[in-house]
């Protein structure tokens, strides 16, 4: 049986694991299809839908330092999202965190941490579901990183934005996305993702927000193709710049597999580990 492992990233890149699995019943050890190409990629949800945020709805304008990683929201609010103001009793999703009415109509901030554990050119795709009356603009580590209905040019507390978010009549928020995202501002590590919204109107009469960002990594490791052989496997992939490892565990020792792509290896050892590594 082939199992796939994700294992931690080093340097630059990603490195994956490939397991066959050990059993004394060689049908145990079957690659189905035959052959079987693996990518290895992995959706990583950075910040949930739900995640708490901590937010400013005080109604005045922060200017531009509020998005740094470094500025100090401690003396901010926090709570669940989705977070907004809405005076009609019944909202799907619900409001978890009720904001200032003045929320509706002024621009209110929020701010999230998060861990990136990969380099940020390891990300094949970055993607944006949100919950959102009306506009918004999005910052990592303070630099702009998507706008949603706010045009184009210099955002400002007084900017508004260029539409109204999906709001239909029964009271419920459109979950919109996902969205590609660019990765523009991310490190690997600690990130902050700040979020300034905007009413669409000096009338508005309610506003909302949650987000959900999640990230593919895995670019930078090449497909890995199993093929059953008789009593083997053979593993190849396509790029002549990456290498073979084996290890009898998942955490190491790793050592290095002599031959390029079209390694044949016994389709029943003790709980092989196999990776991609680049040389």
């Amino acid at each position: 049986m082939v199992t796939l492992v994700a294992a931690a990233p080093v340097e630059d890149c990603v490195r994956n694991a490939l397991v066959i699995n050990g059993a004394a019943d060689t049908a145990g050890n079957l690659v189905n299809p035959n052959p079987t190409t693996v990518n290895f990629t992995k959706p990583q949800v950075l910040v949930a839908l739900d995640a708490a945020w901590r937010y400013d709805d005080t109604g005045v304008d922060l200017g531009t330092s509020w998005s740094q990683p470094g500025f100090d929201d401690s003396a901010w609010l926090s709570g669940g999202a989705p977070l907004g103001f809405e005076p009609a009793a019944a909202q799907v999703p619900a409001i978890v965190t009720a904001t200032s009415a003045g929320s509706a109509t002024n621009t209110t901030y929020f701010r999230i941490r998060f861990n990136l554990g990969t380099d940020p050119r390891a990300i094949t795709s970055l993607q944006l579901t949100e919950v959102l009356d009306d506009g918004a603009v999005y910052y990592f580590n303070g630099v702009e990183a998507r706008r949603t209905r706010m045009a184009d040019g210099a955002i400002t507390f007084a900017t508004l934005a260029n539409a109204s978010g999906p709001e239909p009549t029964d009271g419920t928020h459109t979950v919109e996305g996902p969205a590609e995202m660019a990765i523009t501002g991310l490190v690997y590590g600690e990130n902050v993702l700040a979020v300034e919204v905007h009413a669409s109107s000096a009338t508005s009469s309610d506003s909302i927000f949650a987000a959900q960002l999640t990230a593919t990594v895995g670019n930078c490791v090449p497909p890995l193709t199993v093929t059953r052989s008789g009593n083997n496997i053979v593993l190849t992939w396509p790029d002549a710049s990456f290498s073979l490892e084996k290890a009898s565990a998942v955490t190491g020792p790793w050592a290095p597999q002599a031959g390029a792509s079209g390694v044949s290896v016994p389709a029943t050892p003790n709980n092989a580990f196999f990776r991609l590594v680049k040389q």
